[in-house]
């Protein structure tokens, strides 16, 4: 059985030696170091380019999506048809998670939360946590511990998430955690060139797995940090048409 080596942020610490020791505080300051560089990257604009493939216990299908950001709280995902015709748009806020049928002129509505994802993908997880697990950003700031198993690099952050990071460089390869009871996730991150990874922020694959048969993975072609904001709704980025609006979750008085 593989020797786990523990440090954690309080309580007593057992003396390990010196040399695993440095390394292990390295390997811990490189990731701590890796999400500040990415939050403070991702912080305004942000867009990601590419193919995202959802798959369940019977089906699978892919598009090409182009998804724009501000920040961790807001996004907005454009879907393109067989012949890069504007399919399907989804627009992320605080409170709603709004699906965009342009050629229908139709909008669904429901609460950003597991239940309103869940209708949309079939992924039951709150939508900003999963704006967050595509960014690959997570809170090392609050209580953690962590941990060294056969060689890998594990933190336990404040949320009750596992995430394996890179010794040399801090980044995120692997996070495991709960939706809620019974509901775990998966969350995998490549890098195609391991060179190129020190000075990119932005992985070249996500995947994310929640529960035993739902699947979603973006295949990212081009990353970009910053830049000019765009439209913050749909109703401003499509100002002069009248939509249908539906609220299919809503519940009956």
């Amino acid at each position: 059985m593989s020797m786990l080596l523990w440090m954690g942020g309080c309580g007593p610490k057992q003396p390990p030696l010196l040399e695993s020791e440095s390394l292990r505080w390295q390997a811990f300051d490189h990731a701590r170091n890796w999400q500040i560089r990415l939050r403070d990257a991702v912080a305004g604009a942000w867009q990601v380019e590419g193919v995202l493939r959802m798959e369940n216990a019977s089906e699978g299908r892919s598009s090409r999506v182009r998804i724009t950001g501000h920040g961790q709280q807001s996004m907005r995902l454009q879907a393109y048809g067989p012949f890069r015709q504007l399919a399907m748009e989804v627009w992320l806020s605080a409170l709603w998670l709004e699906r965009v049928l342009p050629d229908r002129l139709e909008v669904e509505r429901v609460p950003a939360n597991g239940e309103g994802m869940a209708h949309f993908t079939g992924l039951e997880i709150p939508p900003q946590q999963l704006v967050r697990m595509l960014l690959g950003v997570t809170d090392l700031e609050s209580s953690w511990t962590w941990q060294k198993v056969d060689g890998d690099f594990w933190l336990h952050s404040g949320a009750s998430e596992r995430i394996r990071v890179s010794p040399e460089d801090g980044r995120p390869l692997e996070r495991w955690g709960l939706v809620r009871a019974g509901l775990p996730y998966h969350v995998r991150y490549q890098w195609r060139d391991q060179q190129r990874a020190p000075s990119s922020l932005t992985p070249d694959s996500i995947e994310v797995r929640v529960g035993e048969s739902n699947r979603l993975s973006v295949s990212a072609k081009k990353w970009r940090l910053g830049g000019k904001l765009g439209p913050s709704s749909w109703r401003d980025a499509y100002p002069k048409t009248i939509f249908k609006e539906f609220w299919p979750l809503r519940r009956a008085p």
